[in-house]
């Protein structure tokens, strides 16, 4: 049981990280400092090292994945500055990765919530305690009995959280723990592990892009660029609001006409759904965690076929032909259930080859967009040791490099830093100003304001708005849980 005297601080002194067979450090000289009730605050760059750092506090690194760190990482008493000195780099830590997904295994929540706690023969009263303190906090009571493969992305990622506080870790590590979260559960969860890090003296390492969380949220925060971390003024940087555009004249491009879809359970998912989408028009999905926004990208891009209802293109029933999913492409909301290929240029050749495109048409739209999106050195990588940043761009660059007539895009800014983000929406404007059509589901309401002009709100399963982009906002999303 995690009782016993309190470990106060845990300290990262020149601490510089490579990989066997590699001469540059990833990780250069690095000073941390994590105390107890404290919360920490990690941003910069895509693929500046942020997650790295985070597998280092956690003892992932190198306790499960091998490298050479340099430098000295403690355990140490505030008071009397005593070292903790037995297997430094096993921290009493635990972390939430980005891809949540990836340390869920049991088949339901509660199985999962339980796993450690009653692993390491903690006693049932204990465990009682904190098991009802997390599903309280984190809003889980409606999911306990739920396999966690058949929820959102965002409900998975506030069971992965769950699952890691059962530990009672010392040291509390959140790798992007919003980029899957509606407003309501975003601002919920954040506070609940800031009363947690008080209540158990535990300290917590916040890896972010959003700005404005990280002030409001953390004592202190930390620029990491290029490796090292760096002096930084950190300013809220936003996107100037799209101009609304007539929709008057333009022509139906898919029409979902009475829409049902359930999983192996019977109970829907989507329930009459009616929706037009328009030629040329960039649409935005929104909606809290769990109301169907990425099954109905599935149901549009014909991945799921509807149980009842009926889907038009171009005024005629879908087919299953080659044609008509070469017309749509999907960019999925996991970047890594979209990787599959040894390099970058094999994973964005992968779909225009499959679809019979011409090599010297798709080698030339794969490397203007490699440029574009600034990953022009990266064609010769393994996608798998991407950052998850670096990964979204390879999935968004894979997609276009086929040319699809509408592009569905499901949370395209997660794990993206402003600056790529900027450079994705002024890729979205001007293919669509050559005609494209995008479907973009998002929580993130300043991209979705400066690129789309309509917005369909979800609330589970059903269409409760649809409206100009506008007229929808933050207060529309929370108000479905109060409902």
């Amino acid at each position: 049981m995690p009782d016993g005297e309190l470990l106060e601080m845990l300290e990262l002194r020149d601490v510089s990280l490579r990989f066997p067979g590699q001469s540059n450090f990833l990780l250069q000289n690095i000073n941390l400092t994590l105390k107890k009730g404290s919360i920490i605050g990690l941003t910069g760059p895509s693929g500046g090292g942020k997650t790295l750092l985070g597998l280092i506090v956690s003892g992932v690194i190198p306790s499960f994945i091998k490298a050479e760190l340099q430098g000295t990482i403690k355990w140490v008493s505030t008071t009397s500055r005593r070292e903790f000195r037995n297997n430094p780099y096993r921290t009493q830590s635990a972390i939430v990765f980005q891809d949540p997904s990836f340390q869920l295994f049991s088949q339901t929540v509660y199985d999962e919530l339980l796993f450690t706690p009653r692993n390491l023969g903690w006693q049932e009263s204990y465990i009682k305690e904190i098991f009802s303190d997390v599903v309280s906090g984190l809003n889980l009571e409606n999911f306990l009995s739920c396999n966690p493969r058949e929820l959102s992305m965002g409900e998975i990622q506030r069971i992965a959280l769950g699952a890691t506080l059962m530990q009672m870790p010392k040291v509390l590590i959140l790798d992007e723990p919003t980029q899957y979260a509606d407003r309501f559960n975003l601002i919920r969860v954040l506070q609940f592990v800031s009363g947690w890090a008080q209540k158990h003296n535990a300290a917590v390492l916040l890896i972010e892009h959003h700005i404005p969380l990280l002030k409001q949220f953390c004592d202190r925060v930390h620029f990491l660029d290029n490796g090292r971390l760096k002096d930084k003024v950190l300013s809220e940087n936003l996107f100037p609001v799209s101009s609304s555009i007539s929709l008057n004249g333009k022509e139906p491009l898919i029409q979902l006409n009475n829409v049902y879809y359930h999983y192996q359970c019977e109970k829907p998912v989507l329930r009459d759904i009616n929706l037009t989408i328009f030629r040329g028009e960039n649409i935005a999905i929104l909606g809290p965690n769990g109301s169907g926004k990425s099954t109905l990208a599935k149901v549009i891009c014909g991945l799921y076929k509807p149980r009842s209802g009926n889907i038009k293109t171009d005024g005629k029933p879908l087919s299953n032909s080659r044609s008509r999913y070469k017309k749509t492409g999907y960019v999925m909301q996991n970047p890594d259930q979209q990787i599959f290929a040894p390099t970058v240029n094999e994973e964005c050749s992968f779909g225009p080859k499959n679809f019979g495109i011409e090599k010297t048409v798709y080698s030339t739209n794969i490397s203007k967009f490699l440029s574009d999106f600034q990953m022009k050195n990266f064609e010769d990588r393994d996608p798998f040791s991407l950052s998850y940043g670096e990964k979204r761009r390879v999935n968004i660059i894979g997609v276009l490099a086929y040319n699809p007539e509408i592009l569905i895009l499901d949370e395209p800014t997660c794990a993206l830093d402003f600056y790529n983000q900027k450079i994705l929406l002024e890729q979205i404007k001007k293919l669509n100003a050559d005609g494209k059509t995008f479907v973009i589901i998002t929580h993130d309401l300043n991209f979705a304001r400066a690129v789309c002009n309509r917005a369909v709100l979800l609330n589970r399963g059903e269409i409760i708005k649809d409206n100009a982009m506008g007229e929808v906002g933050e207060n529309d999303v929370i108000s479905c849980y109060i409902k």
